[in-house]
């Protein structure tokens, strides 16, 4: 079966008859899928070759399998070449009927598009047409659309805000007027603006990045902003920025000031974080600074609120199988660990503290005792439950088992 699509160019309008994607899993390995576009020579030609419009969805087909394949109109142009309002282009989303999607993947929207739907797109060529990038562009998701609230899209009002930002920058009239206002935009409270526009100024002009970095106070922007800022510098100036005082204030005001963070943002502060203490790029000490408070819930309420949700600590604990070995910490951070294995009774957090002593290079007798009586007071448990194939629990007896037989080859 032939679908038939209008694709307008130039003021004429062609008829295309396409087979339905098929894709995936039936289509090969080797197809030729839109990966974006060469690297931008200039500001302009960036925002040119990716553009971003508002669209709104014209047809829709659903097929068998949970595939639907919708048809949109362009109605206005924020940042692109000219001529590009009403175009169409085409797009499949998928439904929770679709067998075998993974997330990630380009043609991933869990909730199916809908005739008379509006969303704003960043777009990228595709053969003779244009294909809707997916792939963080921007570090911002796309498509956003109005009805999709997060976490399961980006914030709508937010995305638009960038596609203004980016239109305001496309229309001015030399680079160096646009390079000017992305170093405005890059000061926004609003995170998509700010991370946007750092993005753009990375990807073009680094040096201005740099001189932007080196005149800013990086602590007042927005954290997804400061993460990506340090991502960025050390990428272009490794141990140079790693050790600079302006790095060093930025990674000791996110100690400091975990305690005023929420969850998204100490999630974000702590991802960062277990990159960075895996190249060398923060010091052990200052992580367990960071990491300990956060597992212990001792926050004073009287400044947070209250104590970091349970999948925060969760992936701090995680966090701590970077630093247990180091001679400095070792000690502390094993009795932190220990202290929730024995103090805590969430199974996601025991989990996490079981991971942590699997990479556990040495232990004295000591801690071999305690390592023992965990073992054996998690195999009891198993033993007792009333369900014995309980995965948690399964995982922290098997894991403390394979731990102290590592340790501890003779122990009985």
């Amino acid at each position: 079966m032939l679908l038939l699509f209008a694709i307008s160019a130039g003021g004429a309008t062609q008829v295309k008859a396409v087979e339905p994607p098929t894709w995936p899993p039936e289509l090969p390995r080797d197809t030729p899928r839109p990966i974006g576009v060469p690297k931008a020579a200039s500001v302009c030609e960036a925002l040119r070759t990716r553009p971003v419009v508002r669209a709104v969805v014209e047809e829709q087909e659903t097929h068998v399998g949970g595939r639907t394949i919708t048809q949109q109109r362009i109605e206005y142009v924020y940042s692109g070449p000219p001529g590009l309002v009403g175009q169409t282009f085409n797009d499949i989303s998928i439904g929770p009927d679709f067998r075998g999607a993974k997330r990630g993947a380009r043609y991933l929207i869990l909730a199916p598009l809908k005739p008379g739907e509006t969303g704003i797109w960043m777009l990228v060529p595709w053969e003779d047409t244009w294909f809707r990038e997916d792939g963080r562009s921007l570090k911002a998701w796309w498509p956003a659309r109005p009805n999709i609230d997060p976490p399961h899209g980006p914030d709508y009002e937010n995305i638009v805000e960038l596609a203004e930002a980016m239109e305001t920058v496309c229309n001015a009239e030399t680079e160096d007027e646009r390079i000017d206002l992305l170093k405005g935009f890059a000061m926004s409270a609003t995170s998509e603006v700010s991370v946007g526009a750092i993005t753009l100024l990375e990807e073009i002009v680094p040096e201005v990045l740099l001189r932007f970095v080196d005149q800013t106070n990086v602590r007042e922007l927005p954290i997804r902003a400061q993460i990506l800022i340090d991502n960025r510098m050390m990428k272009l100036q490794r141990a140079d920025w790693r050790d600079s005082e302006s790095r060093q204030r930025l990674i000791a005001a996110w100690a400091a000031d975990v305690i005023h963070h929420d969850d998204s943002d100490a999630t974000l502060i702590l991802i960062r974080l277990s990159q960075a203490i895996q190249t060398d790029q923060i010091e052990p000490q200052m992580m367990y600074a960071i990491l300990r408070p956060i597992i212990a819930g001792d926050l004073p309420q009287a400044l947070k609120g209250e104590v970091h949700s349970l999948e925060v600590r969760t992936l701090a604990v995680s966090t701590l199988r970077w630093i247990i070995n180091d001679p400095h910490l070792r000690e502390d951070v094993f009795n932190l660990t220990i202290s929730v294995l024995e103090g805590d009774d969430d199974a996601g957090l025991k989990l996490a503290a079981a991971g942590v002593l699997r990479v556990l290079e040495q232990a004295d007798a000591d801690e071999c005792a305690t390592l023992t009586t965990l073992r054996d007071d998690a195999a009891r448990l198993l033993a007792e439950s009333e369900w014995p194939s309980n995965g948690p629990v399964r995982s922290i007896t098997s894991w403390l088992e394979e731990t102290v037989a590592r340790l501890f080859p003779n122990d009985d």
